[in-house]
Parts: C-alpha cells; sequence; structure tokens
C-alpha cells in the first residue's frame, strides 16, 4: 500500500484518531500521578477505542483488497456494485498516483471509486 492509498483509507477518521491518541496520553499522565480509579478506566477505555478504530481501518483495507482482486479476475461470480445500488458492467482498476481505483469501461464518462466503497455481491 502506497502512501496515497493509506492517505485516503483512512480518510476522516484521522482527526478522531488523533484525539483518541491525546487523550489516553492524558489518561496515562493522570494514571501515573495521581492514580485512582477515573485514571485506570480512562487508560483502558482508550486503549480499546484505539484498537477499535485500528480494527475499523484494517477491514476497510481488507475489504478493498478483495474487490480489487475480484475487479482484477474476469469471471469470479461476483457482481461488484456502487453504494448507490449501480452494477459496474466491465469493471477495471486504475492506477493514478499511487492509489488503484475501480473504474467501469462501459461507461462513457468513467467514475473513480475507491475499492472499500463498493460492495461485491453473488451473481
Amino acid at each position: 500500500m502506497t502512501f496515497t492509498e493509506f492517505r485516503l483509507l483512512i480518510g476522516s477518521d484521522w482527526g478522531l484518531m488523533l484525539l483518541s491518541c491525546i487523550l489516553l496520553y492524558m489518561f496515562i499522565l493522570r494514571l501515573r500521578r495521581v492514580g485512582g480509579i477515573l485514571g485506570l478506566t480512562g487508560t483502558i477505555a482508550t486503549s480499546v477505542l484505539i484498537l477499535m478504530l485500528c480494527w475499523m481501518q484494517w477491514n476497510k483495507y481488507t475489504v478493498g483488497q478483495e474487490i480489487l482482486r475480484i475487479a482484477e479476475a474476469e469471471g469470479t461470480g461476483y457482481q461488484l456494485m456502487t453504494a448507490e445500488k449501480k452494477p459496474l458492467v466491465a469493471p477495471r482498476v486504475l492506477n493514478v498516483s499511487g492509489a488503484r481505483y475501480i473504474i467501469d469501461m462501459a461507461e462513457q464518462h468513467q467514475q473513480r471509486h475507491l475499492p472499500w466503497t463498493l460492495i461485491a455481491l453473488p451473481k
């Protein structure tokens, strides 16, 4: 994965991840300085939140890789659809500036779709 794909994958979640890391840092400082139940539960809960955010990003990445594999292979038995329930007739992978997009070759005006924004349905 290139840095461009990583930046597109994280999308608007980077702010939430940064805020969670700052919050974790504050709870760790409180736990070291004062101790108590607030520092302990805050540290544990914020750690769980960061793990959940990382898990969501990993799931987006693995789904995107599978959809890229489906788009590259011809007759896989899956139909790719956009979020607007519009099927892609002839999906192809397009590399632009280090990012891989999926386009429909059957359309006259090709629209770029990020792989994790598509839905793969069995035919």
